[in-house]
């Protein structure tokens, strides 16, 4: 079976947009990991379909807050309480 030049292009892109989310999964244990894991989601950030300006505005605040919050001391609890009420497993 013979693949285009176009369809192998297609077909490593959709491997390597796998992989990145894969790796965007992993639960980042240090700063380095964490700024690696924004810079991360700053390039799929545009990507995003289907959030409406409200949706922006509150992702950036409670971004924003955790930031706040822990460059102002230990945010342990307030960030768990806030992972619970969004119905995230923190344990993961």
């Amino acid at each position: 079976m013979k693949i285009s030049k176009e369809r192998l292009k297609q077909i490593i892109k959709e491997e390597l947009e796998q992989a990145e989310q894969e790796e965007q999964e992993a639960n980042p244990e240090t700063k380095t990991a964490m700024a690696k894991k924004f810079k991360e989601l700053y390039t799929l950030f545009p990507k995003l379909q289907g959030l409406d300006q409200t949706e922006i505005v509150l992702i950036d605040k409670l971004i924003s807050a955790a930031i706040k919050m822990s460059s102002e001391g230990s945010a342990k609890s307030g960030l768990a309480m806030a992972l619970q009420k969004l119905g995230a497993d923190i344990n993961e």
